[in-house]
C-alpha cells in the first residue's frame, strides 16, 4: 500500500505522532511531553477539590480513572488511548465523543458516562451483565471526584447501570475484524490493572502477521521537553497496513 501518515493525541496534552512508513513501519512516541518523576511511573500533580481540568491525555482518548483524578498511572493510560484509537481508525469516528452544547464543551462527568455507555461499567467483564462487583464498586469510591460527580456510593451508582448494560462491540464497531473487537474491548477496561499490557498486545493475533513471528516492538527513551518520553517502534502486517 501507499505511505500513509497521521497523527492523534494520546498520553499528553499535546498530540502524540504515528507515522506509517512504506517499509511497513510504525513509530508512536509521545515526543517527551509527558511530565515524569521517573521514567517507568508516571506521578501527576495533587488536584484540589474544584479542578475540573486534567492537563494529560485529550479526553477523548483519557481513561475513566484519570478523568476521575486518579493520580497515578503507567502503561495502562496509553494502552486505553491505543484502543481508542484502533477503533476510530475503523470507524473514522472518535469513539469516546459526548456531545458539546452550543455554552460549553463537554465536562469529565460527560467522559465518563459516554465511556459507561459505550464500555460498560467497571467489573462487568468479571462479574457479569446483571451483577455489580463489589470490588468495582469499592474502586469507584476511592477515585477522587467519583462521589462529587455523582453524589452516590459505587455500589449504588453501578445497581443503576447493570439495568442499562450495553453489548459489545458498539454499534460504530459492527462487521469489524473479531480480532480488532477483542483487542479494543480488552484494552479499554474500567480498572487499570485489568487492562491490557504492552506485553499483551505484542503477541495479540490481531498484531500478528500470519504463520509468522510474533510482532517486533522497540521501546526506547529519549530526553524531551518537559521529561523522558518513550517512543515505541514495530514492524507491521500488511493486512494491518490496508486496515490503517
Amino acid at each position: 500500500p501507499p505511505p500513509l501518515s497521521f497523527s492523534s493525541s494520546s498520553s499528553s496534552s499535546s498530540a502524540s505522532s504515528s507515522s506509517v512508513h512504506p517499509s511497513p513501519q510504525v513509530v508512536v512516541g509521545d515526543l517527551g511531553l509527558v511530565a515524569m518523576a521517573d521514567p517507568h511511573v508516571r506521578l501527576q500533580k495533587k488536584f484540589r477539590a474544584s479542578d475540573h481540568h486534567i492537563d494529560v491525555c485529550t479526553p477523548n482518548y483519557r481513561p475513566p480513572d484519570v478523568t476521575l483524578r486518579n493520580q497515578r498511572y503507567q502503561e495502562d493510560l496509553d494502552m486505553w488511548s491505543f484502543g481508542c484509537v484502533a477503533a476510530e481508525l475503523y470507524s473514522r469516528q472518535p469513539l469516546i465523543a459526548p456531545a458539546a452544547t452550543a455554552e460549553q464543551a463537554p465536562s469529565g462527568k460527560y467522559f465518563v458516562d459516554a465511556i459507561a455507555a459505550i464500555v460498560g461499567r467497571p467489573g462487568q467483564e468479571a462479574a457479569g451483565a446483571s451483577t455489580v462487583d463489589a470490588f468495582a464498586a469499592s474502586w469507584l469510591d476511592e477515585l477522587p471526584f467519583f462521589k462529587k460527580w455523582y453524589g452516590q456510593s459505587g455500589q449504588a451508582w453501578l445497581t443503576a447501570r447493570a439495568e442499562t448494560a450495553h453489548p459489545w462491540p458498539p454499534p460504530c464497531l459492527e462487521g469489524c475484524p473479531e480480532g480488532l473487537a477483542q483487542l479494543v474491548q480488552k484494552c479499554l477496561v474500567w480498572h487499570p490493572s485489568a487492562r491490557m499490557t504492552i506485553a499483551e498486545a505484542k503477541t495479540h493475533s490481531f498484531l500478528q502477521p500470519p504463520g509468522q513471528v510474533p510482532l517486533r516492538v522497540r521501546f526506547a527513551t529519549q530526553p524531551g521537553k518537559n521529561g523522558v518520553g518513550t517512543i515505541a517502534e514495530a514492524d507491521l502486517d500488511p493486512d494491518l497496513l490496508c486496515y490503517l
